[in-house]
């Protein structure tokens, strides 16, 4: 039976080989033999005088034991007293066809004592086992074929042949190994899992009975951390040496994570795992995670239908103390604006797998003063397909972003695994969100629906509320093998300007009503591909509005010479202004430059016409405008009525936007001998 998860490895996507009950009792014989093939070799040792000089042939005797080749190397001694048992230094069992390592199993130092009364009965019974190591090498190849379900099947064949093996294996009554080491290659991109179990004493591994075993553990977590610990289990076993019940009494887990070890998780679990192998389904009750303070309980029920599990259950989360368990889990306290926020976590819902599809219904989630409620579902077959629905009634982004400047790597790289693991994958689902704070800007009744097909993923519509108006937008994400491509078209109508520039900006440097539409697309993820590859085109209208900190008719004023009577006036400042009736534009963005061909302004003053750029890769701005003043502003200087009364000015904008500069052409105006040049007043 095999089920394939789709799970994040390193980038990769992996598939995990999950055993059933009918293979968890060939997973049994398998790891009991592995230990003690010794004892399986003992069977033959009777026929022979000296054991040593009959390695080749104990080693037959073993391979035909259990169908797959075993070599017994090194010396052997065989002892009848007390009571009948045999030491070998070396026992090896090969590898299974096709996978990278000689050996799937090697044991050295294997002392075994049998019980002479089972083997009267047709049983082996081991007394006592002792070993000094033991090397396991799983593997598993991009296929997802493993090398330990090809030796199960081949044990399993062998056992059930009519001219199999004579004895039965019964267990043993106690073994002990100075160590046993675990190496899990998963041949693809994720790098190997590394386990090592220290002073493992196993007792009453006996048919119909339970069992105990106790080790010291320790790992390497196939690149993501480190972890060691302590393991205590009570296994019960039937009277054909399957698994019946695991009961995980106490798992220790001191887990450090990271490139750097940055985290550090020290984890206690229980758990207990029931199985009935007749009625082919299992159950997990009692499964509790303690991490300080955060709690998490797992309840599970397996039922087999042929190779298909159905799995059910449900999960509960719960921190009260979430800060204080973050601090402790980095060393750090969490970097967020609000003190207070990750407060508490509260996480619960149902699960279910049937047919290779993972259903999650009822999951609500709490996150300080953020409700969740959603269902989800993931298909794992051949097509895979993630559904969802998703609401949730307020979200405050602001609480936890850093106290220091934004920075926008983690947040992508975060954007390009999830667009990498989306590639394949059909995506259909709804978000909603009743309220969402994010750089100061508030919106409400915030709404998405997705939906991908092939390579291709939409998000149509996306729409909010906010100040007054509304955004409607639509995306479409091209999933390439080099980056993204964006596709989009997005609306802000009848938006209230003041209150947003206030929100990001910290000052209203326009109000006024607002109206915007861009269309366009671009590549990548990074601010210097996006720039390169954007072309765009769109519009924008302002209207009824005030332009504030800058103020036309002061700067008019200051320019003209003191000669005709006007006092120099600042036209920049806290308490300028510039009213207008409307301002409208049309941009285009191509080649790493923003133009508007065709940018115009009307108030009760004056009008405006001209055209400009914005370099963007050096922030640079250059505008040409022509300036006409319809009436003339009030001015103590009744020249200056005379001089600007439907005169058309040059106007040039020029220079970084962060220390922009405004030049109008008056000495021309005022050096002109040509009457009617700029109007009808010659000086």
């Amino acid at each position: 039976m095999v089920v394939q998860w789709r799970a994040a490895t390193s980038g990769s996507i992996g598939r995990i080989w999950v055993p059933g009950v009918g293979l968890l009792r060939k997973l049994s014989l398998l790891l009991l033999l592995v230990l003690l093939l010794g004892g399986v070799a003992l069977s033959a040792l009777w026929w022979f005088l000296d054991p040593s000089d009959y390695t080749v042939e104990i080693s037959q005797q073993a391979t035909a034991a259990v169908g797959h080749p075993v070599r017994v190397e090194g010396g052997v001694a065989l002892a009848l007293l007390p009571k009948p048992a045999i030491q070998v230094e070396k026992v090896t069992l090969a590898n299974a066809e096709g996978f990278r390592a000689p050996a799937f199993a090697e044991a050295r130092e294997v002392v075994a004592a049998i019980s002479p009364m089972s083997l009267a009965r047709g049983r082996l019974v081991l007394e006592d086992v002792r070993a000094g190591q033991l090397a396991l090498n799983m593997e598993q190849d991009s296929e997802g074929a493993s090398n330990w379900r090809q030796l199960l099947d081949t044990i399993q064949a062998r056992n059930e042949e009519e001219d199999g093996f004579a004895l039965t294996f019964s267990g043993l009554r106690r073994a002990q190994l100075d160590g046993v080491r675990v190496d899990f290659q998963e041949h693809g991109e994720a790098p190997p899992w590394h386990f090592e179990l220290r002073d493992l004493l196993a007792k009453d591994v006996l048919a119909d009975h339970e069992a105990t075993l106790s080790a010291d553990w320790s790992g390497d977590l196939g690149g993501i951390g480190q972890g060691r610990g302590r393991l205590d289990a009570a296994v019960q076993l039937d009277d054909e040496m399957a698994l019946r019940r695991i009961e995980l009494k106490a798992l220790q887990a001191d887990l450090t994570l990271g490139a750097e070890g940055q985290l550090k998780l020290p984890l206690e679990i229980e758990a207990l795992l029931e199985l009935d192998s007749a009625a082919e389904t299992a159950s997990l009750t009692g499964f509790r995670l303690s991490l300080h303070q955060l709690f998490a309980e797992l309840e599970a029920q397996v039922q087999y239908d042929g190779d298909q599990p159905e799995v059910t259950g449900t999960f509960t989360v719960a921190d009260d103390l979430l800060r204080e368990t973050l601090r402790r889990v980095t060393g750090d306290d969490p970097e967020t604006k609000d003190p207070d926020a990750l407060g508490l976590l509260h996480l619960q819902g149902g699960f279910r797998y049937e047919t290779k599809r993972l259903t999650v219904s009822d999951l609500t989630a709490r996150l300080d003063d953020t409700r969740l409620e959603a269902y989800t579902a993931i298909a794992v077959a051949d097509d895979p397909l993630w559904e969802f629905d998703i609401t949730v009634d307020q979200v405050d982004l602001d609480r936890y972003g850093g106290r220091e400047e934004f920075d926008p790597e983690p947040a992508q790289r975060a954007l390009g695994v999830i667009l990498d693991e989306l590639a394949g994958m059909g995506v259909d689902g709804s978000l909603a969100i009743g309220a969402l704070k994010t750089n100061g800007l508030e919106l409400t009744e915030v709404s998405a629906r997705a939906h991908s097909e092939g390579d291709t993923l939409e998000f149509v519509p996306l729409q909010a509320s906010l100040y007054g108006g509304n955004y409607h937008g639509e995306l479409e994400v091209t999933l390439t093998d080099e980056s993204p491509r964006f596709s989009f078209d997005q609306r802000l109508e009848s938006i209230n300007l003041a209150e947003p520039f206030e929100a990001l900006l910290g000052r209203a440097f326009l109000d006024s009503e607002g109206h915007t539409r861009w269309r366009g697309s671009f590549n990548g993820l990074r601010w210097p591909e996006i720039r390169d590859s954007l072309e765009a085109e769109g519009e924008l209208y302002l209207r009824d509005g005030t332009i504030n900190g800058f103020d036309l008719q002061n700067m008019i004023e200051d320019a003209v010479p003191e000669a005709l009577g006007s006092p120099d006036k600042e036209p920049f400042g806290e308490d300028a202004s510039t009213v207008f009736s409307s301002v409208s534009g049309e941009f285009t963005a191509a080649n790493g430059k923003l133009d508007n061909a065709a940018a115009k302004a009307v108030s009760e003053h004056f009008s405006v016409v001209g055209e400009g750029a914005l370099d963007m890769k050096t922030g640079e701005l250059g505008y040409k405008l022509e300036l006409t003043l319809v009436e003339s502003f009030q001015t103590e200087s009744e020249e200056l009525l005379q001089l600007l009364d439907g005169v058309t000015l040059p106007l040039n904008l020029h220079g970084p936007l962060v220390d922009l500069e405004v030049e109008f052409d008056f000495e021309g105006l005022l050096d002109s001998d040509e009457p009617g040049e700029h109007g009808d007043y010659v000086p």
